[in-house]
């Protein structure tokens, strides 16, 4: 009893979520206690300590390096008809590729930084990480698939029994429209893996990720401190030797490479999460030398080691935690801003695409594109379009979601009495 007492206070203090009133608590003074921990307990995991170098600290560098990483992966999709210097695409565009590896490391890393606590300290925790992930990546996926399905049915009107070729909506059949909208087609070699909207395949395997998540942070939260960098260790090993020898970037290995990288992401966190704080020694000439390692592997067909490059990268950005002042501050304002809305830029910059190259180049009889103020007009397009879709789709539905279970969760804990039902009558 006071550990499920305890367990719904540090709850209700994390989630600022109101206790109701007027209502018979099914637990003893369950509700009491949530009331005045919320009020008179210190929220201590907010701050580093010795055991932690990052604590429950906001991560501003990794959230506009999201915003980055977004932006390669859209100029990787539309570099074969954009006016990019030949240097400039074998350099930096077309290892866009593997700044999706960087997402999945990233996103393990991240969540590994802000859900343990939830998993194993509040009611429905599992559960409760599972809806918060679903409220983050279904909403806009749903909206683009309709998209996607509104321009696929208009091309049926308008073409009668015929697909173009390469159409992203090519698996116009129900079962590839089920399987996208049960987030299954990147599971397996369905065939149309890449139909409908092309990133969708990402989220689809990080989803799988998503629920094995709880297992790995909980066997991870209980290992000695060496084996968490241990099992990175070994990870970032065979996450490197697939990537050199050309398996780990094919269709076939989407999904174990999805749950690789993710259990990287998240045993790099939990090694720091135990105390190894050593990098912060190293932080600086890691950084210089990382840098250095990337551009001159970006030269190379080396991909594994120039994934594993941007991997050290990411984690000594992550030990940046403060904010910049002056006007490095306001460039970090912007940068974490792009990163806020990378999600949204990420899922719509394939409709973008397609709408522009199959309505407004041949309308302009093929000439956009071919300067630089056509791609950065595209480029505006594209994130108007993802402001657009974060703040009218992606946030409100996020909140409304993830309100109606925490409204859910808590009817299950309290039970509301006759004075609380009494504004119903």
């Amino acid at each position: 009893m006071p550990r499920l007492r305890a367990a719904v206070s540090n709850w209700t203090r994390q989630s600022d979520l109101p206790i109701p009133t007027g209502g018979r608590c099914l637990l003893p003074s369950l509700a009491n206690a949530a009331r005045s921990s919320r009020d008179a307990a210190p929220d201590l995991a907010r701050g580093a300590s010795a055991a932690d170098p990052l604590g429950r600290h906001e991560l501003p560098a990794l959230t506009s390096i999201r915003g980055l990483l977004a932006w390669w992966v859209v100029v990787f999709h539309f570099a074969p008809s954009a006016p990019f210097h030949a240097a400039a695409h074998q350099v930096f565009i077309a290892k866009g590729i593997v700044a999706v590896d960087c997402f999945f490391v990233l996103s393990g890393f991240v969540l590994c930084h802000v859900h343990p606590v939830i998993i194993g300290r509040r009611p429905f925790g599992v559960a409760d990480f599972l809806v918060s992930r679903l409220a983050r990546i279904y909403p806009l996926h749903l909206a683009m698939l309709a998209a996607f399905v509104l321009v696929a049915a208009s091309y049926r009107l308008t073409h009668p029994g015929a697909l173009g070729p390469g159409a992203p909506f090519a698996d116009d059949r129900m079962p590839g429209l089920l399987r996208q909208l049960a987030l299954l087609h990147g599971w397996f070699r369905w065939g149309h893996e890449t139909a409908w909207n092309v990133p969708s395949w990402s989220i689809s395997s990080e989803w799988a990720a998503y629920m094995l998540a709880p297992l790995a942070f909980l066997w991870l939260g209980h290992r000695r401190p060496g084996a968490a960098w241990f099992c990175a260790g070994l990870l970032a090993a065979l996450v490197v030797c697939l990537g050199e020898i050309g398996l780990l970037f094919g269709g076939a290995m989407a999904l174990p490479r999805v749950l690789l990288e993710f259990c990287l992401g998240a045993s790099l966190r939990s090694g720091l999460r135990q105390g190894d704080a050593w990098l912060h020694r190293i932080r600086s000439p890691g950084l210089a030398a990382g840098w250095l390692a990337a551009f001159g592997l970006a030269w190379t067909a080396h991909a594994g080691l120039f994934l594993a490059a941007m991997i050290w990268l990411l984690l000594l950005l992550s030990l940046r935690t403060g904010r910049a002042q002056g006007m490095l501050g306001r460039i970090e304002r912007v940068a974490i801003y792009l990163g806020e809305t990378s999600f949204a830029v990420y899922m719509c910059h394939a409709f973008i695409l397609m709408l522009w190259n199959g309505v407004v180049t041949p309308r302009m009889h093929g000439i956009l594109l071919h300067k630089v103020p056509d791609a950065l007009l595209l480029a505006g397009v594209i994130l108007g379009f993802a402001c657009v879709l974060h703040h009218a789709v992606e946030l409100p539905a996020q909140r409304a979601i993830r309100r109606r279970f925490r409204d859910w969760t808590l009817s299950r804990l309290v039970e509301p009495g006759p004075e609380a039902l009494h504004g119903y009558r």
